[in-house]
């Protein structure tokens, strides 16, 4: 499988489906395979509504290139199954999310993925997808940031039964969180 595209559940992503046929349509030899969730299936593009987990991770660590929608889980499995993936961000202004949040999550990953904020763009699609595929070529390798104390101290929290371990989540949240000043920013503005 060339390339694999996961859009979530969350709701219809014109923006990204259009970008996917246009690409594949130009890139006849490509296979390309998307999970769309809920939405009309790509016309002339294989890949089904939901797959089970297993399966869909497997299609990730079988392909040449990856594009995801901006949610940080998409993201990570993606990064985790040995790519940069491709991610472009659901935007509010579309009306494909309720605010802009995943503009967020890319840019704080953008050293692990290769953001396309203009798939309608096709040069700017095919400019992210070819970059994708030249870092998949190099392996390019991801530290999970989960390895060592971190993972030890989320393996005891989850050894606790659910009122517990929610009352040890907020003391630990707040001992960290005490110090920090709070920016309030609209979440309609547009970068």
């Amino acid at each position: 499988m060339s390339v694999v595209a996961v859009l979530g559940m969350k709701g219809p992503f014109p923006r990204l489906i259009d970008a996917l046929s246009t690409w594949a349509a130009r890139h006849r030899d490509e296979d390309v395979w998307v999970q769309y969730g809920a939405q009309v299936p790509p016309p002339g593009l294989d890949g089904a509504t939901k797959v089970p987990r297993a399966l869909l991770l497997s299609k990730l660590v079988d392909a040449d290139v990856v594009v995801v929608h901006g949610g940080s889980g998409a993201i990570l499995d993606a990064i985790r199954a040995g790519h940069a993936p491709v991610v472009v961000p659901r935007r509010a202004r579309f009306g494909e999310h309720v605010n802009d949040h995943q503009l967020e999550i890319v840019d704080a990953m953008k050293d692990r993925v290769v953001p396309c904020l203009c798939p309608e763009d096709p040069t700017s699609f095919e400019r992210a997808i070819d970059a994708a595929r030249a870092l998949r070529r190099t392996g390019r390798t991801y530290r999970d940031p989960l390895e060592g104390p971190l993972r030890e101290l989320l393996g005891r929290l989850f050894e606790k039964s659910p009122r517990p371990r929610t009352r040890h989540v907020w003391s630990v949240l707040d001992a960290l969180t005490r110090n920090v000043r709070v920016e309030h920013r609209s979440s309609l503005s547009d970068p």
